[in-house]
C-alpha cells in the first residue's frame, strides 16, 4: 500500500465534505450535487492508479503503467475541476486567516512573483506545452527507467501529472469561482491539438521494433499493448471535451443565425404592401360611391 497518495485523497474528502457543507445558495446549490460526484470520482480514480494492484503491476508491465498514467493525466484531473474544490476547501480556513492569506495574495509586494507566476501557468499556451511536454518527456527512454528504479522520483513524477492535468483541464472547463479561460472556438483547438500530440506518442511507440525500455518484463508485445491504450482510451477524455466544446461553439452560433432568419424585412420593402392598401382604399371609395347612390 502506498500511503501517501491514499492519506492525501482522505484529507481532501474531508476538506471538500466539510467546506461544501458550509456553502448554501447560487450557482453551487444547482449543480454542488453532480460537482461532488465528479470530485469523489476523481478522488477514487487517484486513489486506484496509486495503489495496488495497480501500483505494483505498473512496475512490471508497460500496458499497465499507460493505465495508470491515464488515470493520473486524464481521469482524475478532469473529474477534480469539475468538482470546483477551491470553495469548499477555502471555506474550511478560519475567517481571519482567509481574509490575510486573500489580502497577501492579492497585494502584497511578496508575493509578486506568486502572483507573476500565476499569470504565466494560467496562459493557455503555457498550460498546454507543460501538460503536452511532461507526458512526452516521461516517456523517454531514460527518464522512464529511472523512474522505476527511484521510487521517490517516481512519486514526484505521479503528482507532476496531477498537478499539470489540473492545469491543463481548468483552463477549458468551468471550475467556480474560476471561469474557463478558453472559447469554445479555443477549446476546440486546444483538444484537438492535443489529440494529435497524444496520437503522435503513441503511434511512435507502438511502431518501435524492438522494446525501448529496459525494465524487467517489458515485453515487445506489452509495449505495443500500452502503445494502444495510449491512442485509444487515453485520448477518449480528451475526444469527448472536444466534442462537447464543439458542440458549446455550434450551439452559441444557432440562436444568432435563427434570429437573423426570423427578422422582418423593413416596412417600406415588403412586396406588395403599399399597392395591396391603395387596392383597398380604392375598393371603400367605390362602395361609398354606390351607397350614396
Amino acid at each position: 500500500m502506498n500511503p501517501g497518495p491514499l492519506a492525501v485523497a482522505l484529507t481532501a474528502a474531508a476538506l471538500y465534505e466539510l467546506g461544501r457543507r458550509k456553502l448554501g445558495g447560487g450557482r453551487w446549490r444547482r449543480e454542488g450535487g453532480w460537482r461532488a460526484e465528479a470530485f469523489y470520482a476523481g478522488l477514487v480514480a487517484l486513489v486506484v492508479a496509486t495503489q495496488p494492484p495497480l501500483d505494483g503491476l505498473a512496475d512490471r508491465s508497460f500496458s499497465a503503467h499507460m493505465v495508470q498514467h491515464l488515470l493520473l493525466q486524464m481521469v482524475a484531473p478532469p473529474l477534480l475541476v469539475l468538482g470546483a474544490p477551491w470553495l469548499p476547501v477555502w471555506r474550511m480556513l478560519p475567517t481571519g486567516g482567509r481574509h490575510w492569506l486573500g489580502r497577501w495574495l492579492a497585494c502584497s509586494p511578496g508575493a509578486a512573483p506568486l502572483r507573476l507566476l500565476a499569470r504565466t501557468l494560467g496562459r493557455p499556451s503555457a498550460a498546454w506545452l507543460l501538460f503536452a511536454g511532461a507526458i512526452a518527456l516521461s516517456h523517454l527512454p531514460a527518464i522512464f527507467d529511472f523512474a522505476l528504479r527511484e521510487p521517490l522520483f517516481h512519486e514526484a513524477d505521479h503528482a507532476l501529472f496531477i498537478a499539470l492535468g489540473l492545469l491543463f483541464w481548468s483552463r477549458a472547463l468551468d471550475s467556480p469561482p474560476f471561469r474557463a479561460r478558453l472559447s469554445p472556438p479555443q477549446a476546440v483547438v486546444f483538444f484537438s491539438t492535443a489529440i494529435a500530440a497524444e496520437s503522435l506518442l503513441a503511434l511512435a511507440i507502438l511502431q518501435a521494433r524492438s522494446p525501448l525500455y529496459a525494465a524487467e518484463g517489458h515485453r515487445l508485445s506489452d509495449q505495443q499493448l500500452g502503445g494502444a491504450v495510449m491512442f485509444e482510451p487515453a485520448s477518449l477524455p480528451l475526444l469527448i471535451a472536444l466534442l462537447w466544446s464543439l458542440r458549446r461553439w455550434l450551439s452559441a452560433a444557432q440562436p444568432s443565425a435563427v434570429a437573423g432568419s426570423s427578422r422582418r424585412p423593413p416596412r417600406g420593402r415588403r412586396p406588395g404592401t403599399r399597392s395591396e392598401a391603395r387596392m383597398h382604399t380604392a375598393r371603400n371609395a367605390s362602395d361609398r360611391r354606390k351607397a350614396s347612390t
